[in-house]
This record gives structure tokens, C-alpha cells and sequence, in this order.
């Protein structure tokens, strides 16, 4: 048998590490394979490899619900869900990924219907106003009022971050002028709308 028959069956019988058996094929062939203590540095070395590159891929599972198994607890804890053991693995990630995707996107069409569920009255946002800002514009019939307050919190609550904004109150009222004139018995109706804009 040869050298270099002898080197490689030494090296099968010590390396069994896939890392390990990757970094030898680095290194300069008819050196490091010919040693007992080299080829063992590269499996022990090999080895916590190996350990590192499965734990990335553990945790990269984890860090999906649709995948995790011990993180479970986590993301239950992270969505408010409280933990049912009794419950398969695979259910509580269903429970899990109905919570994350039961909540609508915050954009203008829904702050748009928050603000009309706030306020009984017709609403519209208009994105950017200014740079990172939105401005929602209200439209308030002469007879209704509205709790600006609680316009300001819905908003505040619900808006992305990021984003600053500004709320614009349109009230529409109207004015009734009556004259009458006697003599011929004509009565004119005019009908005046009066529109007041407002910042809150």
C-alpha cells in the first residue's frame, strides 16, 4: 500500500466531520494529512463547527412560527396567546400565525375606517402632506359633534410609527334666509352652506 493509500485511509478512519473533511481539502495535501494530531485538530475543530452551522439553522427554524418547535413559548408570549399545553405543536402555531394575520394593515383606507367608526362622519386621508406625515380630513354635518380627544387617540394608537399627522375638521351647516312679500303672496327659500375648516 502506498503513501498516500495510507494517508487517506488514516484520514477516513479520524475525520467523520463534514466541516472537518471540507478544511482539509484547504490545506496543502501530503502535510497535514499525513498526521494523526493534525487530522484530529481538524475533526475536533470540525465538530463545533458542524454544532454552530446546525444551530443557525435551528434557530433560523425558530425564527419562523410556521417552523419553530421549543420557541413556541415565545411567540405565544410576543402575540398575548395564552400557552395551552394540551394542544398539538402544530395547533398553537395555527393559533399563533391567525393572531399575526387577523390584524389589518394600518393604511389609509383603514385609519380612513377608524375614524369613521370613531365618529359617525364621512373621513379621508391624505398621505404625504409632508415628508413622514399623513393629514385626515373629517367631514362633520352641522348638528354632530365629535370627540377630538378620542380622534387624536384612535390615530395615535393605530398609525404607523413613523408618521406624524395632522386632523382637519370640514363642518357643513346650513343657512335658511326666508322673505316674504304680501301683496302677491311669493315667499323665497334660499339655502346658504357655510363650511368652516379647522386644524385640531
Amino acid at each position: 500500500m502506498s503513501n498516500r493509500d495510507l494517508r487517506a485511509a488514516l484520514a477516513q478512519t479520524i475525520i467523520k466531520s463534514p466541516e472537518a473533511a471540507r478544511m482539509l481539502r484547504m490545506v496543502t495535501a501530503g502535510f497535514y494529512d499525513a498526521s494523526r494530531l493534525a487530522l484530529w485538530m481538524f475533526e475536533v475543530i470540525g465538530r463545533e463547527y458542524d454544532g454552530m452551522a446546525g444551530w443557525a439553522r435551528e434557530v433560523k427554524r425558530e425564527a419562523r412560527p410556521q417552523t419553530c418547535t421549543w420557541s413556541i413559548a415565545i411567540w405565544e408570549f410576543l402575540y398575548g396567546i395564552e400557552p395551552d399545553e394540551s394542544l398539538t405543536l402544530e395547533q398553537r402555531r395555527h393559533m399563533v400565525l391567525f393572531k399575526i394575520l387577523a390584524r389589518p394593515p394600518v393604511n389609509p383606507a383603514r385609519i380612513e375606517s377608524i375614524l369613521e367608526a370613531q365618529t359617525g362622519c364621512p373621513a379621508h386621508v391624505f398621505e404625504n402632506a409632508a415628508p413622514h406625515m399623513f393629514r385626515a380630513e373629517i367631514f362633520i354635518g352641522g348638528n354632530q359633534g365629535v370627540d377630538q380627544d378620542g380622534v387624536v387617540k384612535a390615530i395615535r394608537k393605530n398609525k404607523p410609527s413613523h408618521m406624524s399627522f395632522e386632523v382637519v375638521y370640514q363642518v357643513a351647516a346650513e343657512c335658511r334666509v326666508y322673505s316674504a312679500v304680501d301683496v302677491n303672496c311669493i315667499y323665497i327659500s334660499m339655502v346658504v352652506e357655510v363650511a368652516a375648516y379647522g386644524l385640531a
